[in-house]
């Protein structure tokens, strides 16, 4: 932050003011951020002066009605100033003696710093929170453990861990590791989400461990999921962990509401460890290679979990449609969201008909990986009435598509599309055009919201220049507010990617 050109006029103290309170005010709203305008203003003093005076303001904002604090849109306006934070977290601490969610998320910062002990011990005086998300500082997890201690009205817990011996968690009668288990228990009990991504150790400079983060995120998720008896979410819902471990060892009735499972492992599960997961609605399940076991020995203890309403289904490195068919026929009348990654080697494609007749209120749909549409793509999608987001990735060269951008936007209330690699032909669109025209046709494009399209390039210049055209014309059709984007994708003719 600059300090005032000496030929610029002296700013006038009652718009500071406004921007100092209306900076300090974002700051204790959860979805606020400051304009250029206030940000501008403050630009005009030194920042030791404007932190100075933003500082009283705070002391004279905060009090004990403040339930949410959003540190990261103070050093958002006062980078490079470390005791701004400190100052500004005793601040909160001392006068909102009833907080109840901080978040302390930084634009500027790319990887997550360690956090200063002076900071984590402010924190710890926080007594009455209920919600913490951290990402723009990192702890171990025992520092985090210490931290929470004494935070007993914790809820909801969002943080970033560094890499640790897994060691620290094997149940064994080590003390030192019975002592950090009761610690950590002590903290923790009473956490309903707790989210977590493990960042791998830094080396001078470089980054290593990958694998061994993604270890870590596995034995910290089945250690939550063994010892804190109100979870109902854990870990980070985009890393895949196998959980198997912790079905297996549970021993209480789970309040855990989503699962991660490998498939092919060579011991079965057994029926009796499901019945201790009643409350799952979101079933992810991956298939490895090997095949110790028939389909329906891998598959038959999950009948236990039918009498669930399981929402959300995520099959990845699926290889067989024995397997997708076992579990829409147990899982589809249930399900609003269902994601499918293909081992395309083994599983070219499906008849999407399947899905069809099998989910009806299906309103998300992800197949990614696909080496093409079955055929059947081109009238199923007509009637997937309640079909809202459809998310289609085909890894294939662009002759070999049955299905068509055509076929796709006849699924009559989609707001969110998504294609990547899929053909697009001119008279699809001269089509597409027609059907919106005549005064009896609905259309089938009101709904949209958002449209990301990456289509196969063709051979004739000329041609792909009038695709993108009459493409263009059709993001007119998103609404005010809404999202497009439209990409060819240079594919060699008759390559596989």
């Amino acid at each position: 932050m600059g300090s005032r050109n000496l030929n610029d006029p002296e700013p006038i103290y009652q718009n500071l003011i406004e921007a100092f309170d209306e900076v300090i005010l974002n700051s204790l709203k959860p979805y606020s951020h400051p304009t250029q305008e206030i940000i501008s203003n403050i630009f005009r003093l030194t920042p030791i002066s404007c932190w100075d005076e933003t500082k009283k303001r705070l002391f004279t904002l905060v009090d004990s009605e403040c339930k949410f604090f959003h540190l990261g849109q103070l050093i958002n306006v006062f980078p490079n100033m470390p005791h701004v934070e400190m100052e500004a977290l005793h601040t909160v601490a001392v006068k909102a003696s009833n907080l109840a969610t901080l978040t302390i998320k930084y634009e500027e910062f790319y990887e997550p710093r360690n956090m200063r002990e002076d900071l984590r011990w402010v924190i710890r005086q926080m007594r009455s929170l209920r919600e913490m998300q951290i990402h723009s500082y990192s702890f171990t997890i025992k520092k985090l453990t210490k931290m929470c201690k004494n935070l007993h009205s914790l809820r909801f817990l969002d943080v970033k861990i560094f890499y640790q011996d897994p060691i620290l968690f094997e149940r064994d009668g080590n003390q030192s590791r019975r002592i950090f288990r009761e610690n950590f228990v002590m903290s923790f009990v009473k956490l309903e989400i707790f989210k977590f991504t493990t960042l791998p150790k830094t080396k001078i400079g470089f980054i290593v461990g990958f694998d061994r983060a993604l270890d870590f995120q596995c034995e910290l998720t089945c250690f939550c999921s063994f010892l804190l008896p109100n979870l109902k979410e854990v870990g980070d819902p985009e890393i895949f962990v196998d959980m198997t471990p912790a079905v297996i060892d549970q021993y209480y009735i789970s309040k855990l509401e989503f699962l991660s499972l490998s498939m092919n492992l060579p011991e079965l599960f057994r029926f009796e460890s499901f019945f201790k997961f009643p409350n799952v609605q979101a079933l992810s399940i991956m298939f490895l290679n090997i095949e110790y076991f028939s389909v329906s020995d891998n598959l038959v203890p999950l009948n236990t979990l039918s009498s669930l309403k399981i929402s959300t289904l995520c099959l990845i490195d699926l290889h067989s449609s024995s397997y997708l068919e076992f579990l829409l026929d147990v899982f589809g009348k249930n399900l609003k969201k269902l994601d499918l990654t293909l081992d395309r080697k083994k599983l070219k494609t499906f008849r999407m008909a399947l899905i069809l007749f099998t989910c009806p209120n299906l309103e998300e749909l992800e197949l990614k990986n696909l080496q093409s549409l079955d055929e059947d793509a081109v009238w199923s999608l007509q009637k997937f009435n309640k079909l809202k987001t459809l998310v289609l990735e085909v890894v294939t060269s662009y002759e070999t598509n049955s299905a068509h951008f055509s076929d796709i936007l006849s699924a009559p209330n989609l707001e969110t599309l998504v294609l990547d690699g899929l053909s697009v032909r001119l008279e699809d669109l001269e089509i597409r055009k027609s059907m919106q025209s005549g005064e009896n046709q609905s259309d089938v494009l009101k709904n949209l919201k958002k449209i990301t399209v990456k289509f196969n390039s063709v051979a004739d210049y000329f041609e792909e220049k009038r695709l993108l055209k009459s493409m263009r014309s059709l993001q007119l059709k998103i609404p005010p507010g809404g999202y497009s984007k439209i990409k060819i994708k240079n594919i060699p003719s008759g390559t596989l990617v």
